[in-house]
């Protein structure tokens, strides 16, 4: 059986003796699913170990798992179980293994972001600085495969409407780092109730996904 990872819940159940072809020669036999006889492992090369994300019913040979468990594994990752039970019929047993394997795949990752503090302007020179990524990004991706970082050099400062000047040059940016720096004193010529309102764009990566944000 194959199946994939999901966001939200989804049970998943299919029944062991349904995926056997099982006849018996003697008319006196019936092949059945033999109750209490189910074993789940997780196979050689799984990314997941977990066996207790596998549910079995015993008495009926019914497995059952939730899609979102495996949400943590990333795209070409796969959870692999192999389940092994025992099907009678008369006075014989024979012992059974199906594969289950759960495909993972890519998730977006959650990106949300703060505003710097305001600043203001001041008549002797001194810089102010903050970092787009560390200091006012937070970041998850539930894939264990994929790390979120910022984007190196996808920084772009633009003069926002209402803006008393379009100096986006007064903003000094390390595209390396999303190091942001500003010194008050360059915009000591803004007069009583004027500011420099300024939109930072960036970008955040993780794994294949590349998410933008903007703070103000």
């Amino acid at each position: 059986a194959i199946g994939a990872e999901k966001d939200g819940s989804e049970q998943v159940s299919f029944n062991l003796f349904g995926l056997v072809t099982a006849r018996d020669a003697d008319q006196t036999d019936t092949p059945a699913y033999k109750t209490d006889s189910v074993l789940v492992a997780a196979a050689a090369g799984s990314d997941a170990t977990d066996t207790s994300l596998i549910s079995i019913n015993q008495a009926t040979g019914v497995v059952t798992y939730d899609r979102a468990d495996f949400n943590s594994l990333g795209a070409g990752e796969a959870a692999i179980y192999t389940i092994s039970f025992d099907v009678v019929s008369g006075s014989d047993t024979s012992r059974q293994t199906v594969t289950l394997t759960i495909a993972g795949e890519n998730d977006a990752p959650v990106v949300s972001v703060v505003d710097p503090a305001t600043g203001s302007e001041k008549d002797t020179s001194e810089r102010v600085s903050f970092n787009l990524f560390t200091d006012l990004t937070t970041a998850h991706d539930i894939d264990r495969t994929d790390t979120s970082a910022f984007a190196a050099g996808s920084v772009i400062v633009a003069a926002l409407a209402g803006s008393d000047t379009t100096k986006t040059s007064l903003i000094s940016i390390d595209q390396a780092t999303g190091e942001i720096s500003y010194d008050r004193a360059v915009f000591n010529f803004l007069g009583a109730g004027e500011s420099a309102i300024y939109g930072i764009g960036f970008d955040v990566v993780s794994g294949p996904d590349r998410i933008h944000r903007v703070v103000t």
